[in-house]
């Protein structure tokens, strides 16, 4: 079994490579959930949600000089990717991770971590001072904290209040142009959230919530509930290498 990772610009990625990354979203992101009909009566609870090449470019590109994707191929087959934007803000400049998927028969095996690593090879994320992401996903917030070597249990809730917002505010990224919520926020809902943004993304959380729950089992959540159609916002400060 070969495992190889590769991190290159979006213009660099082919229309097939583009196809087999959509392709992999829509067969291990996930299902919608109950709430996802709020936003589209076409949207259909437990359904899988698909992606196209077109929604992929459109929702999660910046600029193409600005974007860079990090692949891991498993004997030629694609079982995970990220895709990483980069942009300036009031501070400095962040590095967002705008999508992160892994083949569902290929988790737990250090594979998301190691696609974010990858990205600490390409020059645009050698500029950067902080990096970002918004997930329902725990797993996927574990990977983003420890490309600055810190624990999730770790992370400096102040820095993101401070800064979460003027990140943001800069976003080419359409759907993080949304509301912050969150006890860091003042705005904790009927939910303990502590730092999310209100994403209308309406996954299901069944198989989040009970990795979240070991978290909170073993001591190490520090972000609170999720409240539906929210995502966790994960930022942490990082030391620009150039």
């Amino acid at each position: 079994m070969v495992i190889y990772y590769r991190t290159v610009l979006a213009s660099e990625i082919s229309a097939d490579e583009l196809k087999e990354c959509a392709d992999l979203f829509s067969s291990h992101y996930g299902v919608w959930g109950e709430g996802a009909t709020t936003v589209s009566p076409f949207l259909k609870p437990q359904a899988r949600v698909k992606m196209t090449t077109h929604k992929l470019a459109s929702e999660c590109f910046g600029e193409s000089s600005r974007t860079v994707i990090s692949t891991c191929k498993i004997d030629d087959a694609l079982v995970g990717h990220a895709i990483a934007v980069v942009w300036d803000y009031d501070g400095g400049r962040t590095g967002w991770i705008a999508q992160l998927v892994v083949h569902e028969s290929f988790r737990r095996r250090w594979i998301a971590t190691s696609l974010l690593q990858a990205l600490k090879e390409h020059p645009l994320f050698k500029t950067i001072n902080v990096i970002g992401l918004v997930s329902s996903h725990p797993a996927s917030c574990n990977a983003l904290v420890k490309y600055a070597n810190i624990r999730i249990e770790d992370i400096d809730l102040d820095f993101i209040r401070a800064n979460a917002e003027r990140v943001l505010r800069s976003t080419p990224i359409g759907y993080l142009k949304a509301s912050l919520v969150g006890g860091l926020f003042g705005t904790s809902g009927d939910m303990d959230a502590v730092s999310c943004l209100f994403t209308k993304y309406f996954v299901d959380h069944r198989e989040p919530r009970e990795v979240l729950q070991s978290y909170k089992n073993a001591g190490r959540w520090p972000l609170g509930d999720l409240p539906p159609g929210h995502e966790f916002l994960v930022l942490v400060p990082v030391v620009s290498s150039l």
